[in-house]
């Protein structure tokens, strides 16, 4: 019987012991296992703010890097395309994922500085995503009386509606659409200093327009032919077959482009703060790469590459200056078109 009593007792107190010791594994699971819920919670919130830290890091300087890119590019584009026209102040705001840019233009009158206007792009991680506003035109009224050849020599205005300088190719015969603003020189006056766009009868070399104009004229920015023979045939005199309203067909004749200031290429004969350059030539090519106009580097170029001045060919040029002086190039037998750009008072 004593033994038996003595195995029940065991039997309870070691019951009892592994009751206590199951309760306290329990418990002592239960907190490891918050432990390592509230641990794993912890490394990833930490994680998720170091990714995040490093992300936004990455991409701030990507944008960032792409901001200075862009900068440069935009600078050498106005050194390479838009007549007589320098970029001005910039200002860029840059955040962790996206920037917007902001910057001035301006134009030098016979040494006297014109601003032209405010533009502004906005950019991302990626790059150029494109421009911050654009101007609309028109008021909303499709009509007029003008017939093609008013509306072809309708004048063309920027978004401070300052006149834009025209400019005729030299490959193209426009008959009686020439501009001859030269002979306006005169009615202008001598308080005044002016802009004008001069466009050729052929293409030039640089030496060749340098010993043509008149001796003391302020010439300020070349234009530069860039076009392929496709590209030429393109802004060529046209006649178009087009069904007519009695079901005959018709010839319909469309009429040359001229390009207008903002889209003729060319490059500065002076630099931003109204000095000559010597070479001129040359930042027109460092240019074209800088700011990829790959197309119109190789157009230059041609097989081997290598932009030489002899690839360089001059169809215009800007000049500027008051009317006693810009009346020399009245009547001059290689001009074949003269443009007003901007008019600007002496002081």
């Amino acid at each position: 019987m004593k033994d038996k009593n003595y195995h029940e007792d065991f039997d309870d107190n070691n019951f009892e012991f592994d009751h206590v010791f199951n309760d306290k594994m329990k418990n002592t699971v239960k907190k490891a296992k918050i432990k390592s819920f509230f641990r794993t919670i912890l490394i990833s919130i930490v994680t998720v703010l170091l990714l995040g830290l490093a992300v936004s890091y990455v991409s701030g300087k990507r944008v960032e890097k792409n901001s200075q890119q862009l900068t440069t590019e935009i600078m050498n584009r106005h050194m390479a395309l838009g007549a007589n026209t320098f970029t001005g102040t910039f200002w860029t705001k840059n955040n962790t994922f996206s920037g917007e840019a902001e910057y001035t233009t301006f134009k030098y009158v016979n040494g006297i500085r014109v601003f032209t206007g405010t533009h502004g792009y906005t950019y991302n991680v990626m790059g150029y995503t494109g421009r911050r506003y654009s101007s609309i035109a028109g008021g909303g009224i499709d009509f007029t009386r003008m017939n093609k050849e008013e509306l072809f020599l309708r004048p063309k205005f920027n978004d401070l509606e300052q006149r834009l300088m025209e400019f005729y190719y030299p490959f193209v015969d426009y008959k009686t659409f020439y501009k001859n603003d030269l002979s306006k020189v005169a009615e202008i006056g001598d308080n005044k200093y002016i802009e004008m766009g001069i466009s050729f009868d052929k293409l030039y070399t640089m030496d060749e327009i340098n010993k043509l104009l008149p001796r003391g004229m302020n010439l300020t920015w070349y234009w530069v032919d860039v076009l392929n023979k496709q590209e030429k045939e393109n802004v060529d005199f046209k006649i178009l077959k087009q069904q007519g309203k009695n079901g005959m067909v018709e010839n319909r004749e469309e009429f040359p482009s001229i390009c207008y200031e903002d889209r003729a290429y060319g490059f500065h004969a002076i630099n931003e703060y109204g000095e000559k350059l010597e070479d001129p030539e040359e930042y027109f090519k460092s240019a074209l790469q800088k700011a990829d106009m790959k197309d119109i580097y190789q157009q230059l170029a041609g097989k081997d590459g290598i932009i030489d001045n002899k690839d360089i060919k001059i169809q215009g040029v800007v000049v500027t200056g008051d009317a006693r002086s810009l009346i020399k190039l009245k009547g001059l037998p290689f001009i074949k078109a003269s443009s007003l750009g901007i008019v600007t008072d002496k002081y």
